[in-house]
């Protein structure tokens, strides 16, 4: 397949975001993106009038939810658009057991579907292995640019990938880079603020690396209709380092974003795919440690949202099945069939058994004998 290499204008640009948490860590961001000419505007939503910084705390799930739930109250305001409000479907546990890459792709995704933005495919394993390699290796060089120290851009490095290489179709856009530094020993939600400031703190880079995850001309000509588009994280961390600050800092997490679009011919593999739910009780409360199967070996159990998956499905018909010691459930199973796409919904709640313990007494007769 021939190489195409768009014609390149390299904007560099760096803002610093200084947070103070409770502890005294100073905490610094700096993004980087390259931006092709021209840009056609209809390549991408439009663009804020001005950031939007991060308003939550950095500990957990409700906190990612409330900082994106209230950039998207921000911009409804700046735009007169009505992006409804972001939900995390995962508890604490659910969300950590996800790789970098799953992370950034829910909530990427969820950003395009809020805005009518058909969703990127996935994550890839050779996008992922691009974007970890350049990671790492802009840590070990203490360096910070596009285009590295041999003078290649990101589409050679995704180029130089030869599943890559053989079959991508063109894409204007490739690479998006963060970098978060502190005094400290530590980052909290490194990907997680690094998508977050792509898409709403970008105004010094003239919100192109927005545009890089808002980006919906891809060719959907291969996999799923809907859906198309690789999206690999990579991420580095530790210190000192330096890279394109004035000063070196105790401590920093690399995060290196890069998508492609495969052609047509790209092989995805055997398709599989997903059901999923959600099990209350009778007051509408998640139930914890519900085993959920489908009765020919894929099973799952609810944690603290009570949230269930089963993945890796062929399309087909399954009955899904509750259980849990104490408990009965309605519906007592579910057929559910899957033709070429995930199903969602399937919910189940479940209303605890009472045990009643009989006991039977029989009265006590003494006959005496006389003589």
């Amino acid at each position: 397949m021939r190489r195409y290499k768009p014609l390149i204008l390299m904007l560099i640009s760096m803002f610093v975001l200084l947070l103070l948490p409770p502890q005294g860590i100073a905490t610094h961001s700096s993004n980087q993106f390259s931006l092709n000419i021209p840009v056609d505007p209809a390549a991408y939503p439009p663009d804020l009038t001005t950031d939007i910084p991060w308003s939550a705390g950095l500990n957990d799930v409700s906190d990612i939810q409330s900082a994106f739930t209230a950039a998207r109250s921000a911009e409804n305001a700046q735009l007169g658009t009505s992006l409804p409000s972001l939900t995390i479907p995962y508890d604490n546990s659910e969300w950590n057991s996800l790789s970098n890459s799953e992370k950034a792709l829910y909530l990427i995704n969820q950003e395009r579907i809020a805005r009518g933005v058909h969703p990127l495919h996935g994550v890839e394993s050779n996008v992922i292995s691009v974007a970890q390699t350049y990671a790492e290796y802009l840590f070990a060089n203490d360096y910070f640019d596009h285009v590295d120290l041999q003078g290649n851009d990101p589409w050679d490095r995704l180029n130089a990938n030869p599943t890559i290489g053989a079959c991508h179709d063109f894409l204007n856009v490739a690479e998006n880079l963060a970098v978060f530094v502190t005094s400290g020993s530590s980052i909290p939600l490194p990907v997680e603020r690094a998508v977050y400031n792509w898409i709403y703190v970008d105004r010094a880079s003239a919100w192109g690396h927005r545009h890089a995850a808002l980006w919906y001309p891809y060719n959907d000509n291969s996999g799923e209709v809907g859906k198309e588009g690789f999206l690999g994280i990579g991420l580095d961390s530790g210190g000192p380092y330096q890279g394109p600050f004035d000063q070196p800092w105790n401590f920093a997490s690399l995060v290196v974003m890069n998508i492609f679009d495969p052609c047509s011919t790209w092989n995805y593999g055997a398709t599989t795919y997903s059901i999923s739910g959600k099990v209350q009780d009778n007051n509408g409360s998640p139930l914890v440690g519900v085993t959920v199967s489908d009765g020919v070996g894929h099973s799952s159990t609810t944690g603290a949202s009570g949230n269930y998956t089963l993945s890796g499905l062929a399309a087909g018909t399954y009955t899904i099945t509750p259980s849990l010691s104490g408990y009965t459930f309605s519906p007592p199973s579910r057929q559910v069939t899957i033709t070429n796409a995930n199903v969602s919904g399937q919910n189940f709640i479940g209303t605890r058994t009472v045990s009643v313990e009989t006991k039977i007494h029989f009265p006590l007769v003494l006959k005496g004998v006389g003589g």
